[in-house]
């Protein structure tokens, strides 16, 4: 299930931490080629951070980018 939301969600890049692509899926309720389909809306975004469609672990300021994208919430992150 993913969750979005309205609210402001705090920076979290200081408790961020390097993600694969398949986390941050279940953390968003979805599969991670739904993800990646999803994130093909922000491609040129992503690549001016860095993204490559290939990457299976995304770097912090990514995940959070993608965070807050879709407003997913961290669980334990």
């Amino acid at each position: 299930m993913c969750i979005f939301t309205t609210k402001k969600i705090p920076t979290l890049l200081s408790t961020m931490k390097a993600m694969l692509k398949s986390e941050l899926a279940r953390m968003a309720g979805v599969s991670r080629n739904t993800l990646s389909r999803w994130m093909v809306a922000h491609q040129e975004e992503l690549a001016k951070r860095g993204y490559q469609k290939q990457m299976r672990l995304l770097p912090p300021h990514l995940v959070e980018y993608v965070m807050r994208q879709y407003g997913i919430v961290a669980d334990n992150v």
